[in-house]
């Protein structure tokens, strides 16, 4: 069983990730270039070195945001990190698993202690939804997991339904 899932991200988030490190790096550069009085004088050197440690620190943090964000299955529980923030979410206070027909979502419904309560209409249940963003051939190692660890966890599979489509007119 894997223990390391990736976070399914977007296409258009990675390529603007790209495109902006790229501008930004670039500012750097021509801030340092002004620094150094290559590209013309600096009037502002305070502003300008701290544009420049924003230009080099910002992409660093935003692409770690994008590419270095993942799921990890422990005994613990499951480890969700964003950046460098990581997020623990213990097996014992996991209630509820739901998941599509279809195996596009994975919903988890995790107890908490006051903030984010939601009640769910269907299990009157009082806890925070946690939807799993990740490859949904990697839900199956999830819920082994969960279910592993926690046996009063209820999995639950809930037909899909179809969206009406407006006709056009």
């Amino acid at each position: 069983m894997k223990k390391r899932y990736t976070l399914k991200t977007k296409l258009w988030i990675k390529i603007s990730s790209i495109v902006i490190s790229i501008i930004l790096v670039v500012c750097a550069v021509v801030n340092i270039l002004r620094l150094c009085n290559v590209l013309g004088q600096s009037f502002n050197y305070p502003l300008d070195i701290t544009a420049t440690i924003i230009c080099l620190v910002a992409p660093i943090v935003f692409n770690l945001c994008v590419w270095g964000s993942f799921y990890r299955i422990s005994d613990k529980g499951i480890q969700c990190t964003i950046g460098l923030v990581p997020t623990t979410i213990k097996y014992e206070d996991i209630l509820l698993i739901r998941q599509d027909s279809e195996r596009t979502i994975l919903l988890i419904y995790v107890k908490t202690e006051g903030r984010g309560m939601v009640t769910d209409e269907d299990s009157h249940l009082a806890a925070d939804i946690i939807q799993i963003n990740t490859a949904s051939n990697c839900f199956d190692d999830f819920i082994q997991a969960i279910k592993a660890h926690n046996r009063d966890a209820i999995y639950e599979i809930l037909p899909m339904q179809k969206a009406d489509k407006k006709e056009k007119k």
